[in-house]
């Protein structure tokens, strides 16, 4: 949360992991019941410890999403930039998904065909996602 505030953040000479001025906001029951309530939105971009990451997740809702995905999507192709589009469970909205590496079977090779790979991935249905909700839930003592 402390993230180029002035007079706290000291990047680009410090990294984020090494900055005694971080502050990441709570990923905690409160937070995640914003979110499934469409109060509050959660984006992922999975820094790890030497400042990497393998994917990056854009999320689009609202008036205009369907414009803002186009745009990007122009971008992206003059750029020659790879991407995925995933719509929003509501409909109402998109992810935009970017990989930065490949996916890898259980030995830890990469699969041959990497888009062959993610198009095999079978989908969760609604029901599927609110019983794991449910499920995790009750294993944390959380009342939905």
């Amino acid at each position: 949360m402390n993230e180029w505030a002035r007079g706290i953040c000291n990047k680009p000479k410090i990294k984020c992991s090494e900055c005694n001025n971080k502050n990441y906001a709570a990923l905690d029951f409160a937070a995640i019941d914003k979110h499934l309530r469409g109060k509050d939105v959660f984006g992922i971009y999975p820094m790890l410890l030497d400042e990497t990451c393998y994917l990056l997740a854009i999320d689009f809702d609202d008036e205009g999403w369907e414009k803002d995905i186009s745009v990007l999507r122009d971008i992206c192709a003059e750029k020659n930039i790879p991407f995925a589009v995933e719509r929003s469970r509501s409909g109402n909205g998109a992810h935009v998904w970017f990989f930065n590496s490949v996916f890898i079977d259980e030995n830890l090779r990469p699969y041959e065909d990497q888009w062959s790979f993610l198009s095999s991935i079978r989908k969760l249905s609604e029901s599927e996602i609110d019983l794991y909700i449910c499920n995790y839930a009750v294993a944390v003592n959380w009342v939905i």
